[in-house]
């Protein structure tokens, strides 16, 4: 009987326990965040200079006049937190630099989707 009350509280213990386990921090995307003053330094560049500072894309959507870069980040049991950088072209130079957020409602999504 004693046996059966230690393994119990014991297996109660373990179960309990498996919401605390760390889990690392995953980052996906091209991490924009990193690089100081990015809307400063991009305006007025073209597509490929751009290119050659950030990378191609992760996800390459057909608009001619735009350039999205997606990076997202999820640390722990917390949301996902996506954020996006719209790089708005006129006569194939940087006009405009965006930065939206977006944190997932979803604490555990697997995915992305992109949205034109």
């Amino acid at each position: 009987m004693l046996r059966q009350i230690i393994f119990s509280i014991t297996l109660l213990v373990c179960v309990s326990s498996c919401s605390i386990i760390y889990t690392p921090p995953v980052s996906q995307g091209t991490n924009f965040t990193a690089v100081k003053d990015i809307k400063e330094k991009l305006i007025g560049k073209t597509r490929n200079q751009i290119y050659a500072e950030l990378g191609k894309p992760m996800l390459e959507i057909d608009t001619p006049d735009q350039i999205i870069y997606v990076h997202s980040t999820r640390t722990g049991h917390h949301p996902t937190q996506v954020q996006q950088l719209v790089i708005t072209l006129t006569h194939d130079k940087a006009a405009d630099v965006k930065i939206n957020t977006h944190i997932s409602e979803k604490k555990n999504s697997t995915y992305l989707t992109a949205e034109k």
